[in-house]
């Protein structure tokens, strides 16, 4: 027998539009700008989010999303996200501008020894979610964005060695044919 909270859910059209984007999502800064607004949903009380990704022209983290799109302060998002870049860790902190009762939470992106990014949100400090569930919250949403750090990474792993098999595959049959003519020959065919 089927479930009943699961037969009256019906998913709107336009989560389905945000989650078809989301998947379809091909880009580091596409993925973050669709995740953030869904992440921000998983978050009791999020006020504001911003995502920080490492820029590969000259290294400085630059903003990839923000959340909601109209927010014009982030300073103190980006004092906090700093700190969490800075410290390699995630960062639960009161925030000190913000009106009372806001706390910042921010995560940094790292797989293996690099640092590709953070995320950071101003969340309101509420009793039912205590602020570590909420950084818990966010250490599970931030697998999507870690993920596919790995994937490329995997890629890029993928690629070399595909290019390292080819080089000793020359040079074994190098080995193999009497002369180099001979081996030219065996690799085009």
């Amino acid at each position: 027998m089927a479930n009943p909270g699961l037969q009256s859910y019906a998913a709107t059209d336009t989560d389905k539009a945000r989650w078809d984007r989301f998947i379809a999502a091909s880009t580091p800064e596409t993925l973050c700008r669709e995740w953030l607004p869904l992440q921000a949903e998983q978050l009791s009380g999020a006020r504001s989010g911003l995502i920080l990704l490492r820029s590969p022209r000259d290294g400085a983290f630059v903003p990839a999303a923000l959340w909601p799109e109209n927010t014009r302060d982030i300073r103190e998002l980006a004092v906090t996200a700093e700190r969490a870049l800075l410290e390699r860790r995630g960062i639960v902190q009161n925030s000190s501008e913000q009106p009372p009762g806001t706390a910042h939470i921010a995560l940094p992106l790292e797989v293996g020894t690099t640092l590709h990014g953070v995320i950071v949100f101003a969340v309101a400090e509420t009793r039912p979610l205590p602020l570590q569930m909420l950084m818990r919250q966010l250490y599970w949403g931030s697998v999507w964005l870690i993920l596919m750090y790995v994937r490329q990474t995997e890629s890029r792993s993928e690629s070399r060695l595909g290019r390292a098999t080819l080089a000793l595959d020359t040079a074994l049959l190098r080995l193999e044919k009497p002369s180099f003519q001979e081996a030219l020959m065996a690799v085009t065919h």
